[in-house]
């Protein structure tokens, strides 16, 4: 299985991919949004190709719609770049989960690296408010808030039973 962790900066994703990789056993890899004259298709493609193991990746294809229509008036990726990359993961049995913490306590977290890039006040809420909109990804989405799951039992759960589930119909598996 592949876990896609999605979410403004300041969310709690590499906090809960810690927590999954400790507890689920699963491999980690960092996706950073794409620099200006970046392939946007080959930054989000190359990363996952060919991943055999169960992984949580953290940040894809989502992460560049929203913060494609903050910083740069809309997403790197075509319709059909994002459905290829939706249909790759969905084949390897992909979950996607938004870390969707209210936005004081992510206001509340980037105040403390005001220096990162997209660390400033303005540009987090309006990623935040870009999260909370439908994504035109058609993979399943889990809402992970770590003020309601501090341990993240639930997202671990969740993740462990989608994972038999996986397994028993002939898809990858945790």
């Amino acid at each position: 299985m592949i876990v896609v962790l999605e979410g403004v900066d300041g969310g709690g994703k590499t906090t809960l991919a810690g927590k999954l990789g400790l507890s689920l056993g699963l491999s980690y890899i960092h996706v950073s949004n794409p620099e200006p004259g970046d392939d946007v298709f080959q930054h989000h493609f190359q990363p996952i190709k060919g991943i055999k193991d169960d992984t949580i990746v953290d940040r894809l294809h989502w992460s560049d719609d929203v913060y494609g229509a903050v910083l740069r008036g809309g997403p790197g990726l075509s319709d059909q770049e994002f459905g290829f990359l939706d249909g790759y993961l969905a084949s390897r049995g992909a979950i996607t989960v938004l870390c969707a913490p209210p936005l004081e306590t992510v206001l509340f977290n980037l105040a403390t690296a005001p220096r990162e890039k997209n660390h400033n006040a303005k540009t987090a809420t309006r990623v935040w408010e870009e999260y909370q909109k439908p994504s035109r990804s058609f993979l399943t989405v889990l809402i992970y808030d770590y003020t309601q799951d501090t341990g993240a039992a639930g997202i671990i759960n969740s993740l462990a039973l989608a994972g038999r589930h996986f397994a028993k119909h002939g898809m990858s598996s945790l």
